[in-house]
């Protein structure tokens, strides 16, 4: 009996174990209960619709308005974003967090990476929105969802599958991110060329996906990631976003050999979302410090 008991604890590692390495539900984001936005700033942002509306959030689209790939989106201005007030969040309908995203306003955007990286908005021109969904599709429209997740289990762009940001650097070496500089507060930071997926980089700005996920050196779990946007933004204190930052400043997100020289624009704008006591976050062991 005890050589039977061994056995299925094993095989239950080993599923655990094949379940971590392919999908996203794991200790780790699954078990996060908070969310800060705009590094230096570090405001804390409401994680249920409860706290959404007692901070002033508003659902712009009506709070029936539930999209089946995003969920329900709210702002914390009335009428939605605006270019100084460029982040939103989405709950889904039974008042969970759902996911979070930006208002990119600007004429230069990469046009190869619309619309499937760049949504743009409809009735709006140079109007565009980067999204990122924590929960499963089936969960954002249902009315009596229960999840134990705050946050979520995974991280997909604009809600679509087929576009999904690794929750740890595992996966992220697994599916062709390349690692980059460690920052504290924030985490390694991985990037990936969408043309290529083979941990490499080509240094245009027009193929870069446009979140960079920033994960813990020992752990490898998930701690931060950016919205990276090649133009300048409304940034803080005006604005939420930072910069904006010259090419060679944005080249700091990766280890100093990396070869970065970007082309294609002039410089950026970022929007960092953490998801853990950033206090905590060191690099001591890091492969790169910036």
């Amino acid at each position: 009996k005890k050589m039977k008991r061994e056995t299925l604890a094993a095989l239950v590692g080993v599923f655990v174990l094949v379940v971590c390495l392919t999908q996203v539900e794991c200790a780790g984001f699954d078990t996060y209960d908070r969310l800060y936005r705009t590094y230096l700033v570090f405001n804390g942002m409401p994680v249920n619709v409860s706290q959404a509306k007692q901070q002033g959030y508003h659902a712009w689209k009506g709070e029936n308005h539930c999209d089946p790939k995003l969920g329900i989106a709210y702002s914390s201005t009335r009428g939605g974003p605006t270019s100084t007030n460029q982040g939103f969040l989405y709950f889904t309908r039974s008042g969970l967090l759902a996911g979070i995203g930006a208002r990119i306003y600007s004429t230069f955007v990469p046009q190869n990476l619309v619309p499937k990286y760049y949504v743009p908005v409809p009735g709006h021109k140079d109007e565009y929105d980067i999204s990122i969904i924590f929960r499963n599709a089936s969960a954002l429209c249902e009315f009596n969802h229960v999840s134990h997740s705050v946050l979520g289990d995974r991280m997909n762009l604009n809600g679509d599958s087929s576009l999904p940001i690794p929750i740890d650097s595992h996966l992220a070496l697994k599916q062709g991110w390349l690692e980059g500089a460690c920052i504290d507060e924030m985490g390694t930071h991985w990037s990936l060329d969408v043309t290529r997926h083979d941990g490499s980089m080509a240094w245009n700005s027009s193929t870069l996906f446009p979140i960079m996920p920033m994960y813990g050196v020992d752990d490898h779990y998930i701690k931060a990631i950016l919205i990276a946007t090649p133009n300048a933004q409304w940034t803080t204190p005006i604005g939420e976003f930072e910069g904006p930052l010259l090419n060679f400043l944005m080249c700091y997100n990766w280890c100093e050999n990396s070869g970065c020289q970007f082309s294609g624009n002039d410089y950026w704008s970022t929007f960092h979302w953490f998801f853990t006591d950033y206090k905590q976050v060191h690099c001591t062991g890091a492969k790169c410090i910036t």
